[in-house]
């Protein structure tokens, strides 16, 4: 048993695999004995395929720079060829054709995927817990939401049993539960990442594929090697300057941010304990050396939400 399995984020495993230290099965043997042992309890993985996994690590998997690494994708809009899609819902069981555009990016990287994570039904709340499946539980505490809607892919690598899960964002469905299961999460950019073939884009562009990790350099190194326009993309967007790796690895420059406290609810209290770590967030940014100001918007709540739902 590989017992340091998750002391390490997915380069640092995959440089393990590389090396000869350990072996692609003995990696994805750690993960299948914590999904195993863990998702009883968190109801965070939805459906796996454990056999096809261990076919394609002894196979032999792509040598990227995630090469034999365990993985797991939402269970949402990701399509993996001959696996079901629900989308959290009763009402769909979708047998995928064939891997979506960001699928065959992430798997030429080397990850090994055996498994879908829970998503709340199509996706449209920010908590996990559809009646298709049942409720995800925070890792740190039974009960408590993960987040969503990738509260799933969240809860997995937050507890341990893969060091990184795709994931998706239209409107914080990567942030929130990146954020109630301390794990990385970013949002990339409006046409970042490729939605297709089936889809040129999704909520008007709102929607962003790509995932939720254990440190900031396995999200920027994925990113390098998922990000780019695909055949017929509606809109292509300017390359990085450089790779998004580099830039993780950069000490970062002080940055003006903006702390705003309004809920987009109207007549919604923000509770005592949010606002308390809010500003705890704030006085450390501030220790770091960044310039942190208060600022809240003028939002008109309504024509907010009026314009949300006729993006729906």
């Amino acid at each position: 048993m590989f017992k340091e399995y998750t002391q390490y984020d997915a380069i640092a495993l995959a440089a393990l695999v590389n090396a000869g230290e350990v072996s692609a099965k003995e990696v994805l043997d750690a993960a299948v004995y914590q999904a195993n042992t863990l998702n009883p309890k968190l109801n965070a993985i939805i459906h796996r395929f454990d056999e096809r996994a261990y076919h394609a690590a002894q196979a032999g998997l792509p040598s990227g720079i995630f090469n034999g690494v365990p993985y797991l994708l939402k269970d949402l809009s990701f399509s993996f060829a001959d696996e079901p899609i629900t989308m959290g819902s009763r009402s769909v069981n979708i047998i995928s054709e064939s891997d979506s555009e960001i699928v065959k990016r992430m798997k030429a990287t080397g990850v090994n995927t055996f498994g879908k994570t829970n998503t709340p039904e199509f996706g449209l709340i920010i908590t996990t817990e559809p009646k298709a499946h049942g409720a995800t539980h925070n890792p740190f505490k039974k009960g408590y939401s993960s987040g969503g809607s990738s509260g799933g892919s969240a809860a997995s690598v937050a507890s341990g049993i893969v060091p990184m899960a795709g994931a998706g964002d239209g409107g914080g469905s990567i942030r929130f539960p990146a954020a109630w299961c301390g794990v990385f999460g970013l949002k990339p950019s409006r046409g970042r990442n490729p939605i297709g073939p089936k889809f040129g884009e999704g909520w008007e562009g709102a929607v962003a594929d790509h995932v939720i990790t254990r440190s900031v350099r396995d999200s920027a190194a994925m990113l390098d090697a998922t990000n780019g326009a695909e055949i017929g993309a509606p809109y292509v967007i300017a390359p990085p300057d450089g790779t998004f790796l580099q830039a993780a690895m950069r000490a970062p420059r002080q940055l003006t941010i903006a702390l705003h406290q309004q809920p987009l609810i109207a007549n919604t209290v923000v509770d005592k304990e949010v606002l308390a770590v809010l500003e705890q967030t704030a006085k450390q940014l501030e220790a770091m050396g960044h310039r942190v100001i208060h600022a809240e918007p003028n939002i008109n709540i309504e024509q907010f939400w009026h314009d949300f739902m006729v993006v729906v």
